[in-house]
């Protein structure tokens, strides 16, 4: 019995044919219109993730501290008040270098009778003292960037819409790729490619015999993934959508 369903299931992955009785239900692939789909979107987070990749990362005074010292950063640009101006909050500096692309808020106080903070004249002073040459450029005003639209954002709704409505995943579990993907949208297009079917497979599959499920996802979600973000440079801005 066991032998006839294999010769019937190497017959139907050969033939496209249906399933007979009592075989296990082979995996469609996606038809030309879903692989369209599935490709349309994996373009648009392909986009997004190369958006977020060029965005600045914001980070702290001591970080840009320590890369200034460490020659790390070759290009730094400051918000700084005209000379003999007097303010009080935070201020703007953005740099570039090995470290990739940062951006800092850094504090600033200099009204008469409250307690004068400038880290701008502590981090200008890091720069002078690099040992490599930074290019500092000082501006007056800060242009806020507008609001941008997220390509990434609007690619995992669509392929979480894609997620729900689909066909059952075959190498894990519809709560398993949502946990996964809730923790890094790129793995979104690790679902897309290869969900239900391999892009490259136009044949009927047999399904696995275990599917990763949500429960070990969920774990995954929270400690695996992030570690493995950590590991890369300038991982952790792709933790989440």
């Amino acid at each position: 019995m066991g032998a006839g369903t294999g010769g019937d299931g190497q017959r139907l992955l050969e033939n496209d044919l249906s399933a007979p009785p009592g075989a296990s239900p082979l995996v469609l692939p996606s038809g030309p219109l879903g692989l369209v789909v599935r490709a349309l979107i994996a373009v648009l987070m392909v986009a997004g993730l190369v958006q977020v990749a060029l965005q600045p990362v914001e980070r702290t005074v001591d970080e840009l501290l320590n890369e200034l010292r460490a020659g790390r950063v070759s290009e730094l640009t400051i918000e700084r008040l005209p000379a003999g101006g007097q303010g009080q909050g935070t201020f703007w500096v953005e740099w570039s270098g090995d470290a990739g692309h940062g951006v800092a808020r850094y504090e600033l106080s200099t009204f008469a009778g409250s307690p004068y903070v400038d880290e701008g004249a502590t981090i200008l002073s890091a720069a002078e003292d690099s040992p490599a040459p930074v290019s500092v450029t000082h501006r007056q005003g800060w242009d806020q960037p507008g609001v941008q639209v997220s390509l990434a954002a609007f690619a995992a709704m669509a392929a979480l819409i894609l997620l729900v409505v689909g066909p059952q995943p075959r190498l894990a579990t519809k709560w398993a790729w949502f946990w996964l993907t809730c923790a890094a949208a790129p793995i979104w297009l690790a679902y897309l490619v290869l969900e239900p079917v391999p892009w490259w497979q136009r044949k009927l599959v047999l399904p696995r015999p275990r599917r990763l499920t949500g429960g070990w996802a969920f774990a995954a979600a929270l400690f695996l993934v992030p570690f493995v973000l950590a590991l890369i440079p300038g991982g952790s801005r792709f933790y989440g959508w």
